[in-house]
């Protein structure tokens, strides 16, 4: 049962809803309107605990795990 995130076309409403079958009938909670379209999602995490000596703003780590860009983790801003 994922979230999805939709927009009113009616009143302009962004919302999430938890859907549980691909042909249910979704509404806006503002409006009431069915006219919603469904929006892209993504996702994101910033835990710098994550990754280890990340945490400071400056990466000092020797060998960074996967995803660390220049040297430095999605964490440290850089």
């Amino acid at each position: 049962m994922p979230i999805y995130e939709f927009f009113c076309k009616k009143c302009g409403q962004n919302f999430e809803e938890l859907v549980y079958s691909q042909n249910e009938k979704i509404s806006c909670p503002k409006c009431k309107s069915e006219s919603v379209e469904k929006q892209l999602s993504t996702f994101g995490v910033n835990t710098p605990s994550a990754f280890p000596g990340c945490a400071s703003g400056s990466c000092d780590m020797a060998n960074p795990p996967a995803g660390c860009a220049d040297g430095c983790c999605p964490g440290c801003k850089h």
